[in-house]
């Protein structure tokens, strides 16, 4: 659950990626310039198929793009690569 008890614009992002994007779309998203849709492909590509994404995250690892993420009342500023090192190693960290 996100900031006063809703859940956050991510968490719905990821939800919606996770049931209803192709895995060809997912592995586009962790392409994408936008770094949200970045993560939110790393969050799919961990649930559905952990192996794979140990393969294709740590890829990411240096990414330096920034973004501001919610759970529940607390924000934090991550960069994208640190968001790929903490999935790999907490696979529900952004449940």
């Amino acid at each position: 659950m996100g900031f006063a008890a809703r859940p956050s614009r991510f968490y719905l992002l990821t939800k919606e990626v996770c049931a209803g994007a192709k895995d060809g779309e997912v592995l586009d998203l962790l392409e994408s310039k936008d770094a949200v849709l970045r993560v939110a492909g790393m969050v799919a590509r961990v649930r559905r198929d952990p192996t794979l994404a140990t393969e294709r995250l740590p890829k990411l690892y240096a990414d330096s793009a920034k973004l501001t993420l919610v759970q529940g009342c607390i924000a934090q500023r991550l960069t994208v690569g640190e968001v790929a090192r903490r999935l790999l190693g907490t696979p529900s960290l952004l449940d």
